[in-house]
């Protein structure tokens, strides 16, 4: 891994200073996929980010699943088409989320971090991961919150109260620092997020919640896919708590696998990610050079938990097939994985993904991955010099002492995070909560 130091350096810099330096770009060289260009739309399309009361429709084995996007999603802040553009042109992009209902002391402060020296028109797109189970450390089908009485979210009449309020009391003495309640049955935890259909159950579990709470957050009522209910629900919680509406949360393992399929259908392609599945000379070397390189996540239909597809386990019939590659892909639930998702946007369409150390370390993986592929190929991959950088670190965490860091528990109160504030604060301000073992990898002690 490359020196921190110059990173560090800008440690006693504002938060808003640190977050303006996140979409400082030299120029880019080289287009973007036009089929990348048209999964991000087609996604964006679909998340009602273009058009007001656009109606969207879902196909699973033929059949036609609609929902209209809810007043409660302030859909009068429109994604307009020069902000697609400047999308394009710049290529900075949030990938540090993984897809989750509410956001805590972790997400909140990436999101901070964000924003704070970002202009107030210009849209913040946070391309969120959903190619994990449920039971990951975001909690990603539960309401987390931390300062909130449990009686004010959910009404302790209903059915459920007694239950959630002995698992709060069990977690809490174990030394959790956060609240929860499920609005997935148990039996979802260690599903698959990606394509995950949002059991009948979640409307139960939400219409336990106080009445002042249920007529602002999003109901999962009107939806089919828990994807679509969850971005819009944290998007809506977002976009008041940051007191910002051009938030736009999206799932971009939903948008690779879309261009995987497009670029698979075209007739010319020169994607080496694409070429990868179907190139028997390129999986030969890549077996040789990284046996264990997971492509695809997809649900484990024989027991509990998520399979992952390794390079050596891609289909042999795909080999020179690309027709039917992207129909297999299109007919299944194969969730592209970091090293596709990271490969198609860093790599060879240039976006800068901001994330963790994490992301850094793995980049830098994919780097000598490609490396030594190019190598052996005699092929020049034309990596970009500084997708290893450290510009667009945002691990960030909100510090314990906030009197509110949780979406949740600002909304439940009507406020708003105090940015005024925030934006005068050294980034250090951030970085302090991190987990030491992270601060001891990467020297920030």
């Amino acid at each position: 891994m490359k020196s921190v130091r110059y990173w560090l350096s800008s440690g006693k810099i504002s938060a808003a200073e640190y977050s303006t330096k996140l979409y400082h770009r030299s120029a880019l060289a080289g287009q973007i996929n036009s089929n990348l260009v048209e999964a991000f739309r087609s996604e964006f399309l679909k998340r009602g980010f273009f058009k007001k009361d656009t109606e969207l429709e879902n196909s699973i084995d033929g059949k036609n699943y609609k929902y209209n996007q809810p007043d409660s999603l302030e859909s009068k802040h429109i994604l307009s088409e020069q902000d697609f553009a400047n999308f394009l042109s710049d290529r900075v992009l949030q990938t540090a989320h993984h897809q989750c209902l509410t956001n805590g002391l972790g997400f909140n402060g990436i999101d901070l971090t964000s924003i704070l020296g970002m202009p107030s028109g210009k849209a913040y797109l946070v391309g969120t991961y959903s190619g994990v189970p449920f039971s990951n450390n975001a909690w990603s089908g539960a309401l987390c919150f931390n300062t909130s009485k449990l009686s004010k979210i959910l009404n302790p009449k209903s059915s459920s109260y007694k239950k959630v309020e002995k698992s709060i009391i069990t977690s809490l003495a174990q030394g959790s620092k956060e609240k929860k309640i499920q609005l997935l049955p148990s039996r979802y935890k260690d599903n698959l997020i990606f394509d995950s259909i949002l059991p009948a159950d979640s409307l139960e579990l939400f219409n336990a919640l106080q009445d002042n709470l249920k007529a602002r957050l999003v109901s999962p009522e009107k939806y089919h896919y828990f994807t679509d209910w969850g971005l819009d629900f944290c998007q809506s919680l977002q976009r008041y708590v940051l007191d910002k509406g051009k938030v736009y949360y999206f799932d971009i393992n939903r948008v690779i696998k879309d261009f995987l399929i497009r670029e698979l259908e075209s007739d010319s392609f020169d994607s080496m990610a694409v070429q990868i599945l179907i190139d028997e000379k390129i999986q030969k070397a890549l077996i040789k050079i990284a046996p264990q390189l997971v492509l695809f996540s997809l649900p484990n239909t024989n027991e509990k938990g998520v399979k992952t597809l390794k390079i050596a386990d891609i289909s042999l019939s795909w080999l020179g097939n690309p027709k039917l590659a992207a129909k297999e892909i299109r007919d299944s639930s194969l969730c592209p994985a970091t090293f596709l998702v990271f490969s198609l946007l860093c790599f060879e369409n240039k976006f800068r993904c901001l994330g963790s150390f994490l992301q850094v370390d793995y980049l830098e993986e994919f780097f000598e991955i490609y490396h030594k592929l190019g190598s052996i190929l005699n092929i020049n991959l034309d990596l970009s010099p500084d997708i290893t950088d450290l510009n667009g670190v945002t691990i960030a965490r909100l510090p314990a002492s906030l009197k509110k860091g949780y979406s949740l528990d600002l909304f439940a109160d009507h406020e708003r995070f105090d940015k005024e504030y925030l934006q005068k604060q050294p980034i250090n301000y951030f970085w302090q909560n991190i987990k030491s073992s992270v601060k001891k990898k990467y020297a920030l002690q």
